[in-house]
């Protein structure tokens, strides 16, 4: 959604959206651009953590010579809520609702998300402290 076109590939993305409003009012898509600016912003850790460990199997982050910065859940959070403001100010301005995008509360992603970290942590942890068998998990995976 952030990715910038390259080698002449045009992408669906919230860049094109703000060229192609535009078209209807400059000024809205000037400040939908900045919107976007801080957006991409915000996004950056995560970004680099798909390029680097999703998209591109980058060899010194996998061989653990580097570390990447550490994902903060609230910097999610934060990244969806300001995705959900971006698409519903274009739908506000577009069609004059936004309804389309207020149907699934991001909260109802990112508890979920958050609740399986904090179990994975705890799982982890009690691995370390031998407390528990690493495989146990699978014993109630069904």
């Amino acid at each position: 959604m952030l990715d910038r076109d390259s080698r002449g590939q045009r992408n669906l993305t919230f860049w094109a959206l703000a060229e192609v409003c535009a078209i209807w009012d400059i000024e809205f898509s000037d400040r939908l651009k900045n919107d976007i600016e801080q957006l991409d912003m915000t996004t950056s850790t995560l970004k680099t953590h798909r390029h680097k460990r999703i998209a591109h199997y980058d060899l010194d982050v996998s061989l653990k010579r580097i570390d990447l910065p550490p994902v903060i859940l609230s910097g999610i959070r934060e990244a969806i809520e300001a995705i959900e403001c971006i698409v519903n100010s274009v739908a506000q301005h577009a069609c004059k609702t936004t309804i389309f995008f207020e149907v699934l509360d991001h909260r109802d992603i990112t508890t979920k998300a958050e609740v399986a970290v904090a179990k994975a942590t705890a799982y982890d942890s009690l691995v370390i402290e031998g407390t528990i068998d690493k495989v146990l998990w699978r014993k109630y995976i069904k």
